[in-house]
């Protein structure tokens, strides 16, 4: 079997690590790329676009990470969040314009992550009732619409990035 690089995405509390750790337990020699831990980086950045732009190199990296060990080790590899996640984020959350974010989304489609080897895996479930079991606290109608928009704006590069 061909080997590939499996991007899952989704919302906040959607099940991705769920996912993730069922795969990587019934496929031993599947390879695991975490999303970016920003803690890390907590003293050294303090501005939104500063903190974007180190989870968006991050992710870069994820993605060229994954191309290298599929290419040596022939390995299918997955990656928790990737640069459709940013880019979502910048609209939804960080509220960029379109011309805000195109820098950004120009990049990411240079990665050509388009090819046939990448596998979008993007997870949906922003029903109000699930969400509350998963002690999201969506305690207002607001909440809940960020989610919807955020889940709206992954799909929405997911489909202009060829995913």
């Amino acid at each position: 079997m061909k080997s590939s690089i499996l991007i899952v995405e989704g919302v906040w509390g959607v099940g991705k690590s769920t996912l993730i750790k069922r795969l990587l337990s019934d496929h031993s020699t599947l390879k695991f790329l975490r999303e970016p831990e920003y803690p890390e980086a907590t003293l050294l950045l303090s501005k939104e676009k500063k903190i974007f732009d180190w989870y968006f190199e991050k992710h870069i990296q994820n993605i060229e990470k994954a191309r290298l060990i599929q290419s040596k080790k022939k390995n299918s590899v997955v990656i928790e969040r990737s640069v459709v996640s940013s880019l979502a984020y910048a609209e939804v959350i960080l509220g960029w314009s379109e011309h805000q974010v195109a820098p950004y989304f120009f990049k990411a489609q240079a990665l050509n992550i388009k090819s046939e080897n990448f596998i979008l895996l993007h997870l949906v479930n922003i029903d109000r009732s699930i969400l509350r079991m998963r002690e999201l606290c969506l305690t207002d109608q607001a909440n809940y619409e960020t989610l919807r928009r955020m889940d709206n704006c992954l799909k929405k590069y997911s489909n202009l990035l060829g995913l």
